[in-house]
């Protein structure tokens, strides 16, 4: 009996050390050979084995590097992953992927909202990725500068080194 392809993406992306990429950027080229098989990266971000969900949000990221515009027709998927209590490194990984896509105003907003809270994460690095989305977000006239102005500026402020030092750097 042949495995399904989702089996097969969550067994390949359970493997190796959260902390490392595994095989993320194996699964993003056979994601890449076939975008059919993109649901059921995204739903792995979804998964409760924080492994299969650090490395799906590397493979995700690494092909929204590649072809942004697959993710197109997923743009409110995932927002609404965003949304969710999840891991860092989906916060830090999926925003990227967004920040190059077409948003629609209300998509732009949701995004807005979810980077402002995210910047309070308790993951410096995530704050520090929505800090750098809102600012691209702004760039591109899908975010009002002054909020992401505002957000900078606060930032900049922070006791966190790494986010106030990316704040100096926007």
């Amino acid at each position: 009996m042949r495995e399904n392809p989702a089996t097969r993406l969550r067994i390949a992306l359970g493997e190796g050390d959260r902390r490392e990429l595994g095989r993320s950027t194996q699964v993003a080229r056979e994601v890449l050979d076939n975008p059919l098989m993109l649901p059921d990266l995204l739903e792995c971000l979804l998964e409760s084995n924080e492994t299969v969900v650090s490395h799906a949000a590397h493979a995700v990221m690494q092909i929204g590097a590649a072809e942004p515009l697959l993710f197109q027709q997923f743009v409110d998927r995932l927002i609404s992953i965003l949304e969710r209590p999840r891991q860092w490194e989906v916060g830090e990984q999926v925003p990227k992927v967004l920040a190059e896509l077409a948003l629609t105003e209300a998509q732009a907003d949701r995004l807005t909202s979810i980077l402002i809270k995210q910047i309070d994460d308790r993951s410096t690095i995530a704050a520090a990725c929505a800090l750098s989305v809102l600012k691209r977000l702004a760039d591109r006239s899908l975010a009002d500068p002054e909020i992401a102005d505002e957000a900078i500026e606060k930032a900049r402020q922070s006791s966190r080194k790494a986010l106030a030092a990316r704040a100096r750097q926007l």
